[in-house]
């Protein structure tokens, strides 16, 4: 699995944003997001395409989603989204080669 150089920055924004409203809750959403990512690895079809070949996986507890694609056997994540803010801002992101990112 890749995260899309702009989906880690945007996760730890969002873990920055909820560490400063309440010590802890970072954790709690960073918890959330490992626990969708494990959920997407094991059933990557699962979730609601939302744009061409793009799915997006609700976290639980916080508005955000995982906006990500299957290609050629890869997952990649390529938006860490607020579910409220600036609607399809990621869809450039398909285009681009995805370069670096932790994967396994």
């Amino acid at each position: 699995m890749n995260l899309h150089d702009s989906a880690e920055e945007e996760l730890k924004a969002a873990i920055a944003y909820y560490e400063k409203c309440e010590p802890g809750l970072g954790d709690e959403f960073f918890e959330e997001v490992l626990r969708g990512i494990e959920q997407i690895r094991h059933r990557p079809n699962a979730w609601p395409t939302i744009y061409q070949n793009f799915r997006r996986y609700l976290i639980n507890r916080f508005p955000y989603a995982l906006v990500y694609r299957v290609s050629h056997n890869e997952l990649v994540i390529l938006a860490v989204a607020h579910t409220s803010r600036r609607p399809g801002y990621w869809r450039e992101r398909g285009q681009e080669p995805i370069i670096s990112g932790p994967s396994d």
